[in-house]
């Protein structure tokens, strides 16, 4: 399957964002074989929200560093759900704090399920 242009540059700034050898750079290259699917459906849920794409992958890259602190792996598209409820969560608010730091505050309070 190609990957369709809008796709491409995304998942290119991306890891052009976070560094090719990255261990989030490396979960991205998990949706190899369905890249259209995971990226639209990224690239919807930044469209969605009130913070850029920067921002989606610092929080992502947060998160990771979170998995590593507590020694656990979630799926991407798990971390992609969570981030977007904490953007949810603040919905008809203006965007008091950058994504990593909402996420760090809803990981404090809210802590993440098991799977």
């Amino acid at each position: 399957m190609n990957e369709s242009k809008p796709m491409k540059d995304i998942k290119e700034r991306m890891i052009s964002a976070i560094g090719a050898t990255s261990s989030l750079a490396l979960r991205i290259s998990e949706f190899e074989s369905k890249p259209d699917q995971w990226f639209e459906h990224f690239a919807q849920t930044i469209d969605d929200s009130p913070y850029g794409l920067d921002e989606w992958i610092a929080a992502l890259a947060a998160f990771q560093e979170w998995e590593i602190q507590q020694g656990r792996i979630l799926p991407l598209d798990q971390q992609l759900e969570y981030l977007n409820c904490c953007t949810e969560g603040i919905s008809g608010q203006a965007v008091a704090l950058p994504l990593p730091q909402l996420l760090k505050h809803y990981l404090m309070s809210n802590g993440v399920d098991a799977s």
